[in-house]
């Protein structure tokens, strides 16, 4: 699952940097229309601006946890006391779980949020 979670977050990081890119710099009636709504407007950018970093920050962290060997700090770990390792391991997944649940909230807000300048802009 660790090894799916990069693909995913790229594609979201990806497709917001993408819509960010679009809003911010066009010009069009639409996007205009939009910016009138100026307090969802800028909801809108900020929540498109925190899960862009948020989606880079969960992409680059779940890449080197799924691709890295990890066989030396489990050792290392293991010869200090046997229990860092599971603890250390599971800490490593809640913030993963953690990080994937905020990421999917924010995500959804963001959905709001375009569906709201939407119906506005109309």
């Amino acid at each position: 699952m660790i090894r799916a979670l990069p693909q995913l977050t790229t594609c979201i990081f990806g497709f917001l940097l993408t819509l960010l890119g679009i809003i911010l710099q066009g010009d069009g009636p639409v996007i205009q229309k939009m910016r009138d709504s100026a307090k969802i407007y800028n909801r809108f950018i900020d929540y498109n601006k925190k899960i862009v970093v948020l989606s880079f920050v969960l992409s680059i962290v779940t890449l080197v946890i799924g691709y890295v060997d990890y066989s030396w700090i489990h050792s290392f770990l293991s010869s200090i006391n046997p229990k860092l390792c599971t603890l250390g391991g599971r800490l490593v997944i809640a913030l993963l779980a953690f990080g994937s649940i905020w990421l999917i909230v924010d995500l959804m807000t963001f959905v709001k949020l375009f569906y709201m300048l939407i119906k506005k802009s109309k």
